[in-house]
């Protein structure tokens, strides 16, 4: 069925909404090992989907407006990809399905996987940060979908779709085994928006960055792309999964709408209690 954790079905009504909170000082709210079997077919990880089930001799395209919350210091997690109903445009089908989705608060939204968004759409990013992070998780019970070489991939690939990066908000990335992505036919990073280097624990991978290298973080892909954010620290360190890297050189590729970052070295996280000496040695 859809939905490894949550199915949203809009069947019947004329406009949904959907409603995330996480409050400030509690447990982050956890999407992970979760899988769906759309069809009968193979298995998918995915945490919520998003469909319509009525069925309209004319197609109706149906919103739903969802609300991403997280408070100062909060925190959600969506570690199994979301997904979305596919438009159709065909005559007596399945209604089709509009998901529009606004962060905010001040706290971070931390998401995975491909998030496989078929219908039109709006995702805002008014406050906080969005994090994109490598790997997918899949189904605890059986390991489906489980793939530490995954990225993040925001697909809005319907041609009525947007994302945008407000002033003020932030996007950060921890490097995948590859590029993350986010696709949309309009993007824009608004003048005063941040995108930077982050630490993530939960990201999967291994040790993939190799010293001495450039490595292409992030990809932006649109027809309609404006991009007047602000990169964050430029050199630093990061911590992915159970290594942290020491890296520098980030920037942006304005002819291919890309962020690379230079890899100085690499080395596990080391265990508690180590000198601050041994740990600021790459």
């Amino acid at each position: 069925g859809w939905g490894g954790a949550i199915f949203y079905d809009l069947n019947g009504v004329a406009s949904g909404t959907f409603n995330l909170t996480s409050a400030s000082g509690g447990d982050p709210i956890l999407f992970q090992n979760n899988a769906h079997n759309p069809g009968g077919a193979n298995p998918l990880p995915n945490s919520i989907y998003f469909g319509n089930t009525a069925t309209n001799a004319v197609d109706t395209a149906v919103p739903v407006n969802v609300t991403m919350s997280a408070a100062d210091g909060a925190s959600f997690k969506i570690l199994d990809p979301m997904g979305s109903q596919a438009d159709d445009f065909a005559a007596n089908s399945y209604n089709n399905v509009i998901v529009n989705i606004s962060k905010v608060g001040s706290g971070t939204w931390v998401l995975a996987g491909h998030n496989d968004m078929r219908g039109a759409g709006a995702w805002s990013i008014d406050q906080g940060v969005l994090q994109l992070i490598g790997g997918t998780f899949g189904d605890g019970a059986t390991g489906v979908g489980n793939d530490p070489t995954a990225v993040a991939h925001i697909d809005l690939s319907h041609s009525g779709s947007s994302f945008t990066l407000k002033s003020g908000a932030g996007l950060a990335i921890t490097p995948g085994a590859g590029p993350h992505q986010i696709t949309a036919a309009s993007i824009a990073l608004e003048n005063g928006s941040i995108v930077a280097l982050a630490d993530s624990q939960d990201a999967l991978g291994g040790e993939f960055l190799t010293k001495g290298k450039t490595y292409t973080v992030l990809k932006l892909n649109s027809p309609n792309l404006t991009n007047n954010s602000s990169l964050g620290a430029t050199s630093g360190t990061v911590q992915i999964g159970d290594m942290i890297y020491k890296y520098s050189k980030l920037a942006w590729n304005a002819a291919l709408n890309e962020l690379s970052v230079f890899i100085n070295g690499g080395r596990p996280v080391p265990p508690p209690g180590t000198p601050d000496s041994v740990q600021s040695a790459l």
